[in-house]
């Protein structure tokens, strides 16, 4: 299926862009919308490799979504990038998801 991938591996990003700028002949749009709690883990619980899958999942995806989207919408002229966020981005979450609030773009309504 078209766009999928894990954008929390290195390169998985760039290749979900690649196929789609291939199969859709360009890029509009963009939505950065992956994200997972990944374990309510209190933070001074979290290992490092814990806090690495929940930063790369939750932070580095969203960036490397736009470095790998941002050529193929300039070759068209424009576009559009939305990344979603997290309330935990405000408020820290709840109990045990502290890492996962600190990985997200805060949202406003």
């Amino acid at each position: 299926m078209l766009g999928q991938g894990r954008l929390s591996q290195s390169g998985g990003a760039k290749r979900v862009v690649e196929e789609a700028v291939a199969a859709l002949g360009g890029l509009d749009i963009l939505i950065n919308n992956a994200g997972a709690l990944l374990g309510r883990v209190p933070i001074l619980d979290g290992d490092e490799a814990w806090i690495d899958s929940v930063i790369n999942l939750n932070a580095k995806s969203v960036i490397a979504a736009v470095q790998a989207a941002v050529p193929a919408m300039e070759r068209r002229g424009s576009g559009a990038i939305i990344n979603v966020g997290s309330i935990a981005g405000l408020d820290g979450g709840g109990p045990g998801t502290g890492v996962y609030g600190a990985s997200k773009p805060s949202c406003t309504t």
